[in-house]
């Protein structure tokens, strides 16, 4: 609904925008507790605010029932997460959703998918981190540089784990960790880890790096957290990545 064009093209929603252009879910009859976060594969030309309405038992949308974000513009597909856990609404059975890109005219959209992530799947700020969601071969929300695999072989948790060596790193996506501050990111490792987290503004623009070391055995996994602290006087939508890299072992 609300869109001046939209059209399924090479398995993608393809679509100009209205105001308030909007996809509807089919029935889901959910649990909301069950799942924290909305993924989602979207490319748009312009920025602009949406939302995602929530209908429960009665099949009703309503405005005091919502989880907003901010969609921003950019010339290529990218991952993006909205936090759907204490959203007004977001409790007990769910019937479906609609999902409002964004409330601006005239925007072109590229959707490739949608998906409800899993409430164990979904804790922090990172998408993906422990690297299960595999797509096309490659892993969701995250780049590799150089030597960095991933291993299978005795992750943690789950199938997989990012493994980099003195020559490789993985990088995540865009994060909007000003909101945070201090930082905590929480590992698992395996071996001597030094994790750098680069500050990058929306023209990719390094701003500042925190890095720390931490040394661990190199046969067992150990958890670990390391602090960083926040640029606090940048705009929330201006902290752009967080690059990890570890000399030996895995995470």
């Amino acid at each position: 609904n609300n869109w001046q064009m939209c059209e399924v093209r090479d398995g993608r929603v393809e679509g100009r925008s209205a105001f308030d252009c909007q996809l509807v879910s089919p029935p889901l009859d959910i649990i909301a507790e069950d799942y924290a976060a909305l993924l989602i594969m979207v490319r748009s030309d312009v920025s602009g605010p949406g939302e995602i309405f929530i209908a429960g038992p009665d099949g009703k949308l309503a405005d005091d029932r919502k989880a907003r974000h901010v969609l921003p513009a950019g010339g290529a597909l990218e991952l993006h997460r909205i936090v759907l856990t204490g959203a007004p609404g977001w409790s007990g059975p769910i019937k479906f959703i609609r999902f409002d890109p964004l409330n601006r005219v005239g925007a072109n959209v590229s959707i490739d998918w949608i998906a409800l992530i899993p409430t164990a799947d979904a804790t922090g700020v990172l998408t993906n981190g422990g690297a299960e969601i595999i797509s096309g071969g490659n892993v969701l929300g995250w780049t590799s540089h150089g030597t960095a695999t991933i291993a299978t072989d005795e992750p943690f948790a789950g199938a997989n784990a990012f493994r980099v060596t003195a020559d490789g790193w993985w990088q995540s996506g865009p994060i909007d960790l000003s909101l945070f501050n201090p930082i905590d990111l929480s590992l698992q490792l395996r071996g001597s880890v030094r994790v750098m987290a680069r500050y990058y503004d929306t023209a990719d623009r390094l701003l500042t790096e925190r890095e720390q070391i931490i040394d661990g055995p190199a046969g067992q996994w150990q958890p670990a957290t390391l602090r960083f602290d926040t640029l606090a006087h940048q705009r929330r939508d201006h902290v752009r990545c967080l690059h990890v890299e570890v000399v030996s072992g895995s995470v």
